[in-house]
């Protein structure tokens, strides 16, 4: 198989990157309840895109490539887990000086939150570390095959784990399905739908599927035009927000998978088109994006909160007006490009730097 630079791929990486921003930092009222679905492909498609490049050029699954993807993953947790901890210690100080470490632990290392760490890959804080976890089985179930091409048994699971996903998702509000247990004697309770075989597993299985279809895909879609992919994202998206409106809120929606088919099949049949910035943000900046977003946030608002304004109605934290609260989620995303942007930059000139030394 020729090998092909994804162009299409890195921009909407991208586009998701940043989506996941403003997931976590949403707008406010209805704004927000309309806007988040608008959001929800991003997820998903970073599992398309990393089974996309799970096997090799020739669609073969190599034990040592797998091997090499799960150590990355693994230094990448490493790093998540030492930042983040260091930024419990320092959150906490800022909130409370009083604060006792031994006592914070003991609230958050608990059995229950444990056992969801082991079987859904909850993280014990910041819950949208969950994707690493997932991201290691969905490698090591992979692990057992080597020098083999995903078979139509792949396709057979992706299909009924995905079915399954959607049961016990969404339709739990139309069905009633019971979809959870409660965990030990606590309120928190272990949601099926979160284990990375049902959110997770499908969709990294059909990014391998696609890429060994990815011949029949284009001399099948390569004809559509363009705008067709953009409306039937753009209709998929629309569906999911009236979703929202009907049924509440869940991880994704019906018109999620619509608009991601159709982002999946254009990755595949345009893969040299692409917007040259979001193609950088999603090559470059897509993953630490990811990663520390909530640290950077989590720092604006507190800044935000500590500036105090002098209002008619007394004085007022700025985090509590309408105009941060609105403006919030821009603010957030453009540090989170901002602040990757220039490690990225100042990482490269060191190098150059030393190279030339």
């Amino acid at each position: 198989m020729e090998k092909v630079r994804y162009r299409m791929i890195d921009t909407i990486k991208g586009l998701a990157c940043m989506a996941v921003v403003l997931i976590h930092f949403n707008f406010p009222d209805t704004m927000g309840v309309c806007f988040k679905p608008l959001c929800t492909f991003a997820v998903p498609y970073f599992f398309f895109v990393s089974g996309f490049f799970c096997t090799n050029s020739s669609n073969l699954l190599i034990r040592d490539n797998t091997r090499r993807k799960i150590k990355h993953v693994l230094r990448l947790v490493c790093i998540a887990a030492l930042s983040y901890a260091a930024f419990c210690i320092l959150w906490n100080h800022l909130i409370n000086p009083q604060w006792d470490i031994l006592e914070y632990s003991a609230s958050v290392l608990t059995k229950d939150k444990f056992t969801k760490f082991l079987i859904t890959s909850d993280p014990f804080v910041y819950g949208h570390l969950w994707f690493l976890g997932a991201l290691i089985y969905c490698y090591l179930t992979m692990l057992p095959f080597h020098n083999r091409k995903p078979s139509r048994w792949f396709a057979a699971a992706a299909v009924i784990l995905w079915i399954g996903f959607i049961y016990l998702g969404e339709m739990k509000y139309l069905i009633r399905v019971p979809s959870s247990i409660p965990l030990y004697d606590t309120d928190n309770r272990l949601y099926f739908f979160n284990c990375y075989l049902f959110r997770a597993l499908p969709f990294f299985l059909f990014g391998m599927l696609m890429k060994l279809n990815a011949d029949k895909i284009r001399r099948r879609f390569s004809r559509v035009p363009l705008f067709c992919y953009y409306l039937v994202i753009a209709v998929g998206l629309g569906i999911a927000v009236a979703e929202t409106l009907t049924i509440g809120v869940v991880q994704f929606y019906l018109g999620t998978y619509l608009a991601l088919a159709s982002m999946c099949i254009l990755s595949v049949t345009r893969p040299q088109m692409g917007n040259p910035i979001l193609e950088f943000i999603g090559q470059k900046l897509s993953l630490y994006v990811y990663i520390f977003h909530p640290m950077i946030g989590k720092m604006i608002d507190l800044a935000a909160n500590k500036i105090k304004l002098h209002t008619e109605e007394g004085i007022l934290s700025l985090s509590k007006t309408s105009a941060y609260l609105y403006s919030r989620p821009l603010i957030v995303l453009a540090a989170c490009l901002v602040i990757p942007f220039a490690v990225y930059k100042a990482s490269a000139l060191y190098k150059q730097r030393k190279t030339a030394a």
